[in-house]
This record gives structure tokens, sequence and C-alpha cells, in this order.
């Protein structure tokens, strides 16, 4: 299911689905303290699909699309505090 959120995201064919890849789940696991490892996510299409709705959900709430969570949590998962914080400042 991760491949195929992944496509469908870069080819701009859906945008409320989410790639529940390694940077997501670590994103997940170091700031809202899940524990599930990516690759029991990733082989129970049960699992991943609960994980999804509940991030749809929340995303839904904030009036964002869960397509734009994972970007952003994939954008910058791989990012210093630093380097954002530069980017950020020399952007302008």
């Amino acid at each position: 299911m991760k491949s195929a959120s992944d496509f469908m995201i870069s080819l701009g064919l859906s945008d409320n689905v989410m790639a529940l890849d390694s940077r997501i789940v670590g994103f997940l696991t170091n700031y809202l303290g899940f524990n599930v490892k990516v690759g029991k996510i990733q082989s129970n299409q049960e699992l991943y699909r609960i994980i999804e709705d509940s991030l749809r959900k929340e995303c839904e709430k904030m009036n964002i699309k869960l397509a734009i969570l994972d970007r952003i949590i994939f954008q910058y998962s791989s990012k210093s505090a630093i380097d954002f914080i530069l980017e950020s400042k020399f952007r302008k």
C-alpha cells in the first residue's frame, strides 16, 4: 500500500492518502509516541488502513489534505532544526 500511495501522491492522482514509510513512521514514533514498527504496518493492510484513516481524520480537523501532511513530514524529517531555520531565513 505504501508504494501505491506514494505513486498516487507523486502523480497528483490522490490527495487523501499517505505513504507510511520509515520517515513517516519515524516521525510518528519520535513526536507522537507511536510504537509500531514500519515493517509491521507495511505488511498488515488492516493496520495500515487504521493508521491512515486516523491520520486522515486529524488532517480533516486541521483542514489539510493527508497527502500534504505526508509530503511535509517526508521533506522535513531528514532535516535538522538548524537546516530548517537556515533555509527559512535565506529563502526570503
